[in-house]
């Protein structure tokens, strides 16, 4: 399945940029002296992992991009991949918790989320990472990977008990699952340019996957950047609790 984020297939002049083959198809006039530029990003299911891939296409206009500065953006696209989370990598995982840890919004503290949590949820298969790969720019080589983001879907659920949750009806024979998810974090510096949308977004087409009808989570109130991220995903706000020496919002969302 292929779905474009930003951006539609279409023609403007003499500059066709569409998606062919799961890829980016493009074509642009010879002599034409600059490019109007539009970014954005695409994803592609392969196998286990979603991958996302930053597009930079150009047009023709007035409001044109010298060809020099469009091929230095070109080599400046991101290519990213959500998938699961890997044994080796659980230290990593552990620092980009702490990264955050004294941030503005950030409720979490030296001791929660820990090394218990996460070997917790590797134990279920229940890590998920956003990797970036490093482009060769950034001192890296094509290949090397870095982790920006992480969530994770909660074993067994923790918030059954709260009275806001709506009950999803049985679908034929089938009765489907809730499922709760946690833990969701993006590296300081990659925060602000949508990637915990990204997250939750590929975490709802694993859990619909694994027959899930609804995904709920607790937002920290005092955290607006995530509070707002889930309202753009979908996500409704169903009343406030107190857990976790906190105050939040209960959130759901029916797949």
């Amino acid at each position: 399945m292929l779905c474009c984020l930003s951006g539609r297939a279409s023609r403007r002049g003499r500059v066709f940029y569409g998606f062919r083959a799961g890829r980016q198809s493009r074509w642009l006039s010879r002599n034409a002296p600059g490019f109007f530029v539009k970014q954005g990003w695409y994803i592609e299911e392969v196998s286990d992992r979603i991958m996302y891939r930053h597009f930079i296409s150009a047009a023709g206009g007035s409001d044109r991009v010298p060809a020099a500065v469009f091929d230095e953006r070109r080599k400046k696209r991101r290519f990213m991949v959500f998938r699961k989370g890997r044994r080796e990598e659980a230290e990593k995982i552990l620092e980009l918790y702490q990264s955050v840890i004294g941030s503005e919004f950030c409720t979490w503290n030296e001791f929660y989320p820990g090394r218990e949590e996460i070997d917790a949820d590797m134990s279920c298969g229940n890590v998920y990472v956003l990797t970036e790969e490093k482009n060769p720019g950034d001192g890296g080589a094509y290949g090397e990977e870095r982790i920006v983001g992480a969530a994770s879907i909660v074993s067994e659920n923790e918030l059954d008990d709260l009275e806001f949750w709506s009950r999803p009806e049985t679908a034929g024979d089938r009765e489907k699952k809730i499922c709760e998810i946690a833990r969701i974090v993006v590296a300081p510096e990659y925060q602000g340019k949508g990637l915990a949308k990204k997250i939750v977004i590929s975490l709802e087409e694993i859990l619909r996957e694994r027959g899930c009808s609804a995904v709920r989570l607790l937002a920290a109130v005092k955290n607006i950047p995530a509070c707002r991220a889930y309202l753009h995903c979908g996500f409704r706000i169903l009343g406030e609790c107190d857990r976790y020496d906190d105050h939040y919002y209960v959130c759901e969302k029916i797949l």
